[in-house]
């Protein structure tokens, strides 16, 4: 049964921190390269006028680009992560019923008209949109597909399915018209592969089957950001001028690509605990255990440059704060004020706690900044669940959002510290 209280929080306005990565060897970035695993929200910070879908790109010597190739990279992971989040997030609400279905595939036609936006710059406004709107066509056939297998309509599934493949061939068709370095066979298969990864995302939850839906999510993640790095090492070849190496080297983008797949996995996944949480869903052990393994992995990051014991006593920080997570929304759908305040109190002081432990290992990480990001995701937090609570589901995507953008900079602060320590 569905909780239906609510309660009343101060969320904080996330606070934007970010230090710069230092260029600390010669091992500077290839433009065609692949990248790590992170992202940021959308790849438009690109300036200058693109040329028209089909058009060459652009040639010249001693070019000064617009935009490092390392952002550009993993701005467009961020689109690939939001789509592959809400995805998630539509299949859950959709399948185990939910009131939240409808802001969830609203966010996936916006995450549409981002990728429209990204590539505008660069081929144009009329490009942009005609992106949008195949990449939208997708999330209704993806909706009908899940709409028919839910009443045990194979027939209706295996129609609105096929629709899904034809809306990803569609969409590679005019990728490969717009940029020779993407050829549309493979962009086709990968996209297809995206689908399928969807398609038993959804198998998994229907049958219960917990451990299969968070593989195939995982696979589904994989695939996207193969992707993506794709479409990005595709602009920069054709756009030199606009997009190139600006003195970021391999290493720091690896480590820096790693924090931000890391915190990613953390925004999503306290999501989704959230959601198995309030609702009440069968799901939940499954979710607590992904974000028990989320916290040794972030643990283990830090692992070769701060010694094993560092990284356990981190897990550890990170395991209580998930704790009173869980006390603190316990509380609220009980309507306990009194153990909903004492839980979240707990929260801030593990988050100041983390933020000490981690200023004493690092002078690039001022502890005072550090605490009010930690505590900037506590906030976001507790409001994605007040969000859901009330039924307010423009605010529980909106909190989502800054939750992601909090745990974006916590991410980019702890990998440009490690860069700047140990060069």
């Amino acid at each position: 049964m569905r909780a239906q209280k609510s309660f009343v929080l101060a969320t904080i306005a996330a606070l934007t921190f970010a230090l710069s990565a230092p260029a600390c060897s010669d091992d500077e970035i290839d433009p065609a390269g692949g990248g790590g695993s992170g992202a940021d929200d959308s790849a438009g910070g690109a300036t200058g006028q693109g040329g028209q879908v089909g058009q060459g790109g652009e040639g010249g010597s001693d070019i000064v680009p617009d935009m490092d190739v390392v952002e550009l990279r993993l701005a467009v992971r961020g689109l690939f992560e939001d789509r592959v989040v809400w995805t998630r997030a539509y299949l859950i609400e959709s399948i185990e019923g939910l009131p939240g279905r409808e802001s969830a595939a609203a966010r996936l036609l916006k995450n549409g008209d981002d990728f429209g936006a990204a590539i505008a710059p660069f081929y144009g406004d009329a490009a942009g949109s005609q992106l949008s709107g195949l990449m939208n066509a997708a999330v209704g056939h993806a909706a009908d597909a899940v709409d028919a297998a839910m009443v045990g309509d194979m027939t209706g599934f295996e129609a609105a399915r096929d629709e899904w493949y034809g809306a990803a061939d569609d969409v590679a068709a005019f990728l490969a018209s717009a940029n020779p370095a993407w050829v549309e066979a493979d962009v086709a298969a990968l996209l297809r592969s995206c689908i399928d990864d969807a398609v038993a995302e959804a198998v998994g939850r229907m049958n219960g089957d917990y451990e299969a839906e968070l593989e195939a999510f995982e696979g589904h993640k994989a695939t996207s950001f193969t992707v993506a790095d794709a479409l990005a090492s595709g602009i920069a070849q054709q756009f030199p001028s606009k997009v190139g190496p600006k003195g970021t080297t391999a290493k720091a983008e690896q480590l820096r690509s790693a924090m931000r797949g890391l915190f990613f996995d953390r925004a999503s996944f306290v999501r989704f605990f959230l959601t198995d949480s309030i609702e009440g869903l069968a799901s939940r052990p499954d979710t607590v255990a992904r974000l028990m393994k989320n916290n040794q992995d972030i643990g283990q990051a830090i692992a070769p440059f701060y010694g094993e014991p560092a990284a356990a006593q981190l897990t550890g920080l990170l395991d209580l704060g998930l704790a009173d997570a869980a006390a603190a929304v316990e509380a609220a759908m009980a309507n306990d004020s009194v153990a909903f305040e004492a839980a979240r109190d707990s929260w801030y002081a593990h988050a100041d706690e983390t933020a000490e432990f981690l200023a004493a290992a690092n002078p690039a990480w001022p502890v005072a900044d550090l605490k009010a990001m930690l505590r900037g995701c506590v906030d976001d937090a507790l409001a994605e669940a007040s969000a859901r609570l009330a039924d307010d589901w423009a605010a529980d995507v909106a909190a989502h959002d800054m939750l992601r953008g909090q745990a974006r900079a916590v991410a980019d602060a702890l990998g440009n510290g490690v860069a700047q320590q140990f060069p």
